[in-house]
């Protein structure tokens, strides 16, 4: 029987294939965003989830809508899918809109995001940093993937004049950031790069703001527990995710 890490380590190594025949054809990369592998890792998001967003960046920050223009750049390159939404008189890609609802929450949590130093940890294509560079100036923004990920987010950021530092997941942190983010990424890792990353990114990051998704059987593969990771920042705080898009998901962030 193939076990849950087998599962995920098979399409972790399938994804990684993915992205290097990504970034070396010019013609797949036209289509990436619509690619099934893609899709299914990352491109996922459904318009009912899309619309969500919508209300919760309402909700938030209703101002951002007025830097749409910029925001909709991100679904030139790729050939997303998109949805037609009503209140925007607009299509745009759920996916978008799931990395602009990060953004209010960032603004919201910890208010300008410029002149930061920041990391995150499980990046796709780049682009929360794409959207989050629409809006910020950041000193710098490391990205920390596997090395054929992070080879297509060079390559798209360039596209938009975005200039990243890339890690590999083996590289040896131990540097001062000012914001780490991961949507989804660190609560898949295993529990031997969590606690790399724990020791190496988070306790060096002032602020953090994590989405966490405990899928699967994860603490019987070794992966660290929903307390383990709340303890590794003692001013930290639970927040529930906005739309729901896991039964187990939720928001964690510190320094708030």
């Amino acid at each position: 029987m193939t076990t849950f890490n087998e599962s995920l380590l098979s399409a972790i190594d399938s994804f990684g294939k993915v992205c290097g025949e990504i970034v070396g054809n010019d013609e797949i990369f036209k289509n990436f965003k619509s690619n099934p592998v893609y899709m299914g890792a990352l491109e996922h998001v459904s318009c009912k989830q899309g619309k969500g967003y919508i209300d919760e960046i309402n909700n938030i920050l209703p101002s951002i809508f007025q830097t749409l223009d910029k925001f909709i750049t991100n679904d030139k390159i790729g050939n997303p899918n998109t949805c037609y939404y009503e209140e925007l008189k607009m299509n745009i890609s759920p996916t978008t809109l799931r990395y602009i609802k990060v953004l209010c929450d960032l603004i919201n949590h910890f208010g300008s995001l410029d002149n930061m130093d920041i990391v995150e940890i499980g990046c796709g294509y780049g682009g929360q940093c794409k959207i989050i560079n629409d809006v910020f100036k950041f000193r710098s923004y490391t990205l920390i993937d596997l090395p054929e990920v992070l080879r297509l987010s060079d390559k798209y950021l360039k596209m938009f004049d975005i200039n990243v530092i890339l890690r590999d997941v083996k590289y040896d942190f131990n540097i001062p950031y000012d914001l780490c983010i991961s949507n989804y990424a660190f609560t898949e890792l295993d529990r031997e790069t969590q606690v790399f990353y724990a020791d190496k990114i988070i306790r060096n990051s002032t602020k953090g703001y994590f989405t966490c998704n405990f899928m699967g059987d994860r603490e019987s593969e070794g992966a660290m527990t929903p307390e383990e990771i709340y303890k590794l920042k003692p001013n930290h705080k639970i927040l529930p995710e906005k739309p729901l898009t896991g039964v187990s998901n939720l928001i964690y962030i510190w320094d708030f």
